[in-house]
């Protein structure tokens, strides 16, 4: 009856046993089997022969011996199993928690960097380029006529466009510390930490030119047969005087202009010069 006893609890054990790690928890348990089995048998057999079952009152040391030695060892191991599933839980419970944070800081769509993301990241950037008296830059983007291409081609193909746009921000942000981001809508913006007017003028022309080379129809734009953007960039050096919400603010005049002017194309704002509008061939 012991030894169905036993064999029963091993069954539920090894069953309730988490899939993780699951080799290292089926070693302790064939070691508590390998330990408690003889000792289950050993005590069937005393039973059977009438012996004395105390091994405290028994007058064989060896026996005691190896009796309270595989108590300890039973103990030891199972307190042993205990530890390392706590430890799998506490590994999974940090990684859920990376997981919950990468979720709410990535747009679900596209897989870039989301709006609560960026609010962190250009504040971190802001005061820590104020320190050092560095640039930084932003670039604001959306597409071209985007209401006219869902129209045309319904939201499905809506949203595979967006999903396109969004890689050649992501290609762009080619250094660590450049972060693309989707906005909101059709919006983009990337961050661009120690850039100067001409870096960031450099990095909305390779924009351009890759969304030209990805040539997705537009039959509905009146800016080209093919979807454009329209951009605003703004530059700042960081100091007592300039706030995030400033280059935000800089970054949306420029691309209003740019839309004023008949869209695709760049505005550069910086903080010293007025907008200066960059219209591209299509």
């Amino acid at each position: 009856m012991f030894i169905l006893l036993f064999l029963e609890s091993l069954r539920i054990t090894i069953r309730c046993l988490p899939r993780r790690l699951g080799s290292q928890n089926y070693l302790l348990i064939i070691a508590i089997m390998g330990i408690i089995l003889p000792a289950a048998l050993r005590l069937r057999l005393a039973i059977i022969k009438g012996d004395n079952i105390f091994f405290l009152e028994n007058t064989d040391s060896v026996q005691c011996i190896l009796i309270l030695s595989s108590i300890v060892f039973t103990v030891l191991t199972m307190i042993s199993l205990i530890i390392l599933n706590a430890h799998l839980i506490e590994i999974e419970l940090r990684e859920a928690n990376k997981k919950v944070e990468f979720l709410a800081n990535t747009d679900e769509l596209t897989g870039m960097f989301n709006r609560r993301y960026f609010n962190k990241a250009l504040q971190y950037e802001h005061k820590r380029l104020k320190r050092s008296s560095q640039p930084l830059s932003l670039i604001m983007a959306d597409i071209d006529y985007f209401k006219e291409y869902n129209d045309t081609y319904g939201h499905q193909e809506g949203d595979e466009c967006i999903k396109r746009v969004a890689t050649i921000f992501k290609h762009a942000a080619t250094r660590v510390s450049d972060i693309a981001v989707r906005y909101g809508g059709e919006e983009f913006l990337l961050l661009l930490p120690n850039t100067d007017d001409v870096g960031a003028d450099k990095v909305a022309a390779i924009l351009f030119e890759l969304l030209r080379e990805m040539a997705i129809p537009h039959s509905a734009s009146l800016a080209g047969e093919y979807v454009t953007i329209s951009a605003g960039v703004a530059t700042v050096i960081p100091d007592g005087k300039t706030t995030e919400d400033l280059i935000i603010n800089m970054a949306d005049k420029a691309l209003y202009a740019s839309k004023l002017h008949g869209k695709n194309q760049f505005t550069h704002f910086s903080s010293d010069q007025c907008p200066i509008s960059r219209p591209l061939e299509t």
